[in-house]
C-alpha cells in the first residue's frame, strides 16, 4: 500500500535546500557576467499573446507564467494536470472527462456537468470545452500561457479566476524540418509522436504532427467483477496545418486537430481504502473522440491596423462508466454517460498599430455551445444498482436516469485602449459586454432496476409528467483599469483594477433551482525585473479579490430548496496572496522557480448543514463556516527546475534535470474534514538527456520517490482518484533538417 508522504522528507529537504543553493550560485555568477559586460549568455525573450498582440512578458500588465514545448517536455507536463506542479498558484483536481481547475482558489468548488467553470482553455486563439475534455496530452507544443486573475475584458464571462492559452506550432515558412522519436517504459509503456513541416515557398507550408501512447495501468491490483480495461491508456492524435502568405499583408492559418482517446476508465476508491489496490465492479468505459478546426485570418492594412478573424470548431463524442461507490464492494453502484458536445465560436479583431503613442484593440464574439447526454435507453446519463441492489437483481437497468440537452449562446463586444502619458507611462483601460442565454431539457424517470424506467417526476413535469425546460439569461460588464511604469530598462511596474465574472446557471436536478454570477473584483500590483544583464529575470505580484456571490453547493437552513443544490453565498468572501517566478540562464546553468502564498475567507455561512448527517434520532449536523479558507485553495504552492549542460565533446552534451513541485493541503469541499482532505503533497521529476548532431536519448522519470497521494475527491468524500505514482521510461528522438 501506498501512503502519503510529508514534503518535508529527505529528499524534497534535499530539493529545496539544492534548488536554493543553486539560485544564490547562478545569481552571484550572473553578476560577474553582468561587471564584464557579455550579454551573450541571457535569457531569450518570453512572448505572450493572451492580449492579442504579441507582447514581452517582462512588460506586459499581467501575472503569466510561460512554458515553452521545450520546457513542458523537460518538466514533464504533458498534459493540463500537470501543469500546477510546474507554475504557481494552480489546483487541478482530475476527474476524468471533467475537471475542478483554480487559480488563485477561484475557479469552480464542485464537479458537475452544468456548474460553470472559471478558468476558460484557449487553443490556438480559440475557446475549448471549460471544465471538462481537457485530456489530450501535449504535443508539439509553441508554448503555453496560465493567466492568474480575472481576464474579463479579453477572455470574458468564465475567467474569473484565470485562463490558459495553448499555442501549438504552426507552418514555418522555406522550411524542410521533421522530428520522430519513439520510446518505452514501465507499465508496458509503448509511445511515439512527431511532426513534419514542409514548404519550398514563401507562400506555403504544411505541419503534419502526431502522439501515440499505450500503456497499462498503473494500480498494484484492480480486482473484481468488472469489465473493461479500467486505468489504461490508449491515446492517439493528429494536428494538421496549412499556412498560406499570399502577399506580405495576407496570413491564413489552417489547423485540424484530431483525437481518439481511449483512458480506460476511472478507477476510484474509498475514504480509508487502498488507493493502488482496488476492488471494482462497473462495465468500464472512458472514451473521448475529438474534432477542433481552427481557421485564423489575419489582415494588415498599410497603415499598420491588423484585422483578424478568428474561428472554431470543437465536437466531442464521450462515454464515460465508472464505480460510483468507490472500493466498497457490495452494493453494486454504476454510473454510466455518453453524449456529445459542440462548440462553435467566432472573433473578430480590430488592432492599432504597435508604434504608437495611442494603441487600442477592439472585439467581436460569438459562441454557441450545445450538449447532449443521451436517452436513458442509451446510458446517456444513468445510474444503476445502488440502493436498488439485491444479490444480482436491480442491474438490468437504471434506476434513474434523464437525457439532457443545454444550448448557450453568448455574445460579446470588447475593447482595450493604452496611452502613453509619458514616455515611461502608460494607461490601460479595457471593458467587455458580455450577454448570455441557454435552455437545458431535462426528463427524469424512475425505476427499480429490473424494468426499463417509467416513472416520472411529476411535481416537475408540465401537466404531471414529461420533459423539465428552464431557460435562463443575463448579461455582465467586465473592466479592468491599469498603471504601468517602466522604471528603467530592467524594472518595470504595474497596478490593477479589474473586475471578472463566472456566469450563473440553473441546477440540472430537481427543483432545477437558478443561481446568477460570482463577481470577482481583483487588486493587483506587480514587479518584473531583470538582473545581471539579463541572465535573471523575476516577476512579482500581490492581489486582493472581493468575491461576491461566491458559488457553492450546500444547504443553508435559512434558505428553501437549498439541499444538494448550487446557490450563491449572500456575503462578500475575499483571497488575498503573493506570487514569485523566476527564470535564470548562465553557461551551462538553467533555472525556473515560482512560489506562490494564498489566504482565503469564505463570507458568511453560519447555518449550513454538513453533507454527511447523522442518522436519527442524532440531531442534525448544523456548522458555521464562515471564515473558513476556500476550497481548492491551498495556501502555498512551489515549483522549481534546475539543469545543466555538460559539454562532452564532438557536439554532444548531456543534460540532468530535476524538477519539483508542491501543492499543499487543500479541501475538496467547503468543510473542514479528513473526509475531504486532499493532502499536501510534493513531486520529483528527473531526467537524463544526451544530445548528440541530429540524435538524443532520454531518460526520464515521474515522480521519482514512488508519492502515493489522493488527486481528486468526488461525491462528498465517496470517490476518490489516485495520482500517478512513479512511472519511468527511455526515449530516442532524430531531427530532420
Amino acid at each position: 500500500m501506498k501512503v502519503h508522504q510529508s514534503i518535508w522528507n529527505p529528499v524534497s529537504l534535499l530539493v529545496v535546500f539544492s534548488a536554493t543553493l543553486l539560485f544564490f550560485s547562478v545569481d552571484s555568477f550572473a553578476q560577474d557576467q553582468e561587471s564584464s559586460g557579455d550579454s551573450s549568455l541571457g535569457l531569450e525573450e518570453v512572448i505572450v499573446t493572451a492580449q492579442r498582440r504579441s507582447t514581452n512578458l517582462q512588460t506586459t500588465a499581467l501575472a503569466v507564467s510561460v512554458l515553452s514545448g521545450e520546457e513542458l517536455i523537460d518538466k514533464g507536463a504533458f498534459n493540463l494536470v500537470s501543469l500546477q506542479y510546474a507554475a504557481p498558484s494552480m489546483n487541478i483536481a482530475d476527474f476524468g472527462s471533467a475537471n475542478v481547475f483554480n487559480i488563485r482558489g477561484i475557479g469552480r468548488s464542485k464537479v458537475d456537468i452544468e456548474i460553470p467553470s472559471g478558468v476558460v482553455i484557449y487553443q490556438d486563439g480559440v475557446p475549448t470545452l471549460a471544465g471538462y475534455f481537457q485530456n489530450e496530452p501535449y504535443y508539439d507544443i509553441d508554448a503555453v500561457e496560465i493567466l492568474r486573475g480575472p481576464q474579463g475584458t479579453f477572455v470574458g464571462k468564465s475567467a474569473s479566476g484565470g485562463a490558459v492559452f495553448v499555442r501549438t506550432n504552426s507552418p514555418v515558412m522555406n522550411e524542410n524540418s521533421g522530428n520522430l522519436e519513439g520510446g518505452f517504459g514501465n507499465n508496458n509503456l509503448w509511445e511515439a509522436r512527431g511532426y513534419v513541416n514542409a514548404s519550398n515557398s514563401d507562400t506555403v507550408a504544411f505541419r503534419a504532427a502526431f502522439n501515440y501512447a499505450n500503456r497499462d495501468d498503473y494500480y498494484d491490483d484492480i480486482y473484481g467483477d468488472y469489465t473493461g480495461d479500467p486505468g489504461s491508456r490508449d491515446l492517439k492524435s493528429l494536428r494538421l496545418g496549412l499556412l498560406w502568405q499570399p502577399n506580405e499583408n495576407l496570413t491564413v492559418n489552417l489547423k485540424g486537430n484530431f483525437a481518439n482517446l481511449d483512458f480506460g476508465g476511472n478507477v476510484t476508491s474509498s475514504y480509508g481504502d487502498p488507493l493502488y489496490t482496488v476492488p471494482q465492479d462497473a462495465p468500464f468505459a472512458y472514451k473521448d473522440k475529438t474534432t477542433r478546426i481552427v481557421l485564423d485570418i489575419d489582415y494588415a492594412f498599410d497603415n499598420g491596423i491588423t484585422f483578424s478573424s478568428l474561428t472554431g470548431y470543437q465536437t466531442v463524442d464521450t462515454i464515460n462508466n465508472l464505480d460510483v461507490n468507490g472500493s466498497i464492494e457490495l452494493p453494486v453502484y454504476w454510473f454510466m454517460s455518453a453524449g456529445k458536445i459542440d462548440l462553435w465560436s467566432q472573433e473578430f479583431n480590430l488592432i492599432s498599430a504597435e508604434d504608437q503613442r495611442f494603441r487600442w484593440v477592439l472585439g467581436l464574439f460569438f459562441q454557441n455551445q450545445k450538449a447532449e447526454l443521451l436517452p436513458v435507453s442509451e446510458a446517456g446519463f444513468t445510474f444503476w444498482g445502488g440502493p436498488f441492489y439485491q444479490g444480482g437483481a436491480g442491474l438490468a437497468y437504471p434506476w434513474l436516469g434523464s437525457p439532457w440537452t443545454k444550448d448557450e449562446d453568448d455574445w460579446a463586444v470588447f475593447g482595450q485602449l493604452a496611452y502613453d502619458l509619458t514616455d515611461d507611462l502608460e494607461l490601460e483601460v479595457g471593458m467587455r459586454y458580455s450577454a448570455y442565454e441557454f435552455y437545458q431539457i431535462t426528463d427524469y424517470v424512475f425505476g427499480f432496476g429490473t424494468a426499463p424506467p417509467t416513472i416520472p417526476f411529476p411535481e416537475f413535469g408540465p401537466a404531471g409528467a414529461g420533459p423539465d425546460r428552464q431557460d435562463f439569461d443575463e448579461d455582465s460588464v467586465d473592466w479592468k483599469l491599469g498603471l504601468n511604469w517602466d522604471l528603467d530598462e530592467a524594472n518595470y511596474l504595474y497596478g490593477i483594477i479589474s473586475r471578472g465574472h463566472t456566469w450563473g446557471s440553473v441546477n440540472i436536478f430537481p427543483p432545477f433551482a437558478p443561481y446568477h454570477e460570482m463577481e470577482v473584483l481583483n487588486y493587483e500590483g506587480g514587479w518584473k525585473a531583470g538582473w545581471a544583464d539579463g541572465t535573471f529575470t523575476t516577476q512579482l505580484s500581490g492581489y486582493y479579490e472581493d468575491i461576491k456571490g461566491y458559488q457553492a453547493a450546500f444547504r443553508d437552513l435559512d434558505l428553501p430548496n437549498s439541499a444538494g443544490q448550487v446557490q450563491n453565498a449572500e456575503s462578500t468572501s475575499t483571497i488575498y496572496g503573493l506570487e514569485f517566478t523566476g527564470q535564470a540562464r548562465v553557461e551551462a546553468f538553467s533555472m525556473e522557480f515560482g512560489v506562490s502564498w494564498n489566504q482565503s475567507e469564505l463570507g458568511e455561512f453560519n447555518n449550513v448543514a454538513f453533507p454527511i448527517q447523522p442518522p436519527p434520532p442524532a440531531p442534525p449536523d448544523i456548522r458555521d463556516i464562515s471564515g473558513e479558507p476556500f476550497p481548492y485553495a491551498p495556501e502555498f504552492t512551489f515549483n522549481v527546475g534546475v539543469a545543466y549542460d555538460f559539454a562532452l565533446g564532438n557536439d554532444s552534451t548531456l543534460t540532468p534535470r530535476l524538477d519539483y513541485g508542491y501543492v499543499a493541503e487543500t479541501q475538496a469541499e467547503l468543510f473542514a474534514d479528513p473526509r475531504f482532505t486532499l493532502a499536501a503533497h510534493g513531486l520529483l521529476n528527473a531526467q537524463l538527456r544526451w544530445d548528440s548532431g541530429n540524435w538524443y536519448v532520454v531518460a526520464w522519470a515521474t515522480n521519482l520517490t514512488d508519492k502515493g497521494y489522493v488527486a481528486a475527491i468526488q461525491n462528498t468524500g465517496s470517490l476518490y482518484y489516485a495520482g500517478a505514482p512513479r512511472q519511468y521510461g527511455l526515449r530516442v528522438g532524430y531531427n530532420f533538417e
